[in-house]
Order: structure tokens, then sequence, then C-alpha cells
């Protein structure tokens, strides 16, 4: 028993430095991390975000100080990443909103997803709103890399609690928004 408690301490020794060394590396980043967050606004690890040369990229993957692409007074700007949080095992589940093209012509087209909690805030003809807002009367704006253009997309099937994520992410922008999977979408 005696031997054992000396080995103990080294362990909890070496485990607290281990959490004050990642702690230091998350806030040189800019990355400050939150564990099991009730509530708040975060994507998915695996949403695309637009960076500012038309490639896309994981919110997973981004860093702070990355140009990313968004949209002001109807015109495509470029605004930078300033904070990411990440939410380590989240208990808030995830919302899916499924939105279909507004225009006659694109009706084949298929549907877009958009993955996020339910307060997050998104653009719409009405304005910004919650996720948890939103109606089918709602139209969501889409840019379409591609072609530069921004197109309407009307919301067709909302559904709550759709799953959980083991890990998730919000960011701020100097902006104050972001394309994700080329929908535009807030800062909280």
């Amino acid at each position: 028993m005696k031997n054992v408690l000396p080995l103990l301490l080294v362990l909890l020794a070496m485990q607290a430095m281990a959490e004050v060394n990642t702690d230091k590396k998350n806030s040189k980043s800019g990355t400050k991390v939150e564990r099991n967050s009730r509530r708040g606004p975060f994507l998915s690890a695996s949403s695309q975000i637009t960076l500012a040369n038309g490639t896309m990229k994981s919110l997973e993957e981004l860093e702070i100080g990355e140009e990313l692409t968004t949209c002001r007074n109807g015109k495509k700007v470029v605004t930078s990443v300033q904070k990411i949080t990440v939410f380590e095992n989240p208990s808030a589940k995830l919302v899916s909103v499924y939105l279909h093209p507004d225009q006659q012509e694109m009706k084949m087209v298929p549907a877009l997803l958009l993955e996020a909690t339910r307060y997050h805030k998104v653009e719409t003809n009405h304005g910004r709103k919650k996720i948890k807002k939103l109606t089918k009367d709602d139209t969501l704006y889409h840019f379409d890399p591609e072609t530069g253009l921004v197109t309407s997309w009307k919301v067709g099937l909302i559904k709550h609690h759709t799953r959980s994520t083991p890990k998730a992410f919000n960011i701020t922008t100097a902006d104050g928004s972001f394309w994700v999977d080329n929908l535009i979408v807030f800062n909280d």
C-alpha cells in the first residue's frame, strides 16, 4: 500500500500537467473547449464551410484566421474566423432542415440539408431566425460557388431532435455570418 501512494500522486500530477498544457494549447489557438454543453448554437463537425477561395472545408478542419465567404447586402464578401468553440459530447440534439428550390425550373434538384441546434440563427426572407422558429413559409438563401449566384430555397421538412453528435462546433467571424453548406448562418 505504501508503494502505491507515491505512484498515485505522480499519476495525478501528470494528469494535472496534461490538462494545463491542453488549456494553454487551446487558448493559444483561440479555440475554446466546452464539455457537455446543455444548449447553444452549434453545427455538426461534418458541416461544410465555404472558404474565400471557393473551396469547401469541414468545420472540424477549420482554423482561426482562415478567410471565409459570406454575404452582405446581397453581395459576396470575405470574412475571417475569430473564434472556434468546440462542444465535446453536447447533450442538445441536432435539428434537420430540408430545403427545396423556390424556382419552378429547379424542381428536380435534390433537397438541401442543414443540421444545427435549434438555437442557431439563419437568414430568411423574414429576417434572422433561430432554427426552432422556422416554418414552411420561410425561405433560406443558398450560394452556388460555381455560378456565384444566390438562390432561394423553401423550408420543406423540419425534423427536431434527429441525432446526437460526439463533437460539434460553432464559429465566430469578423463579419458576423458565414456560409454553412452554402446557406448563410450567423454568429450567436
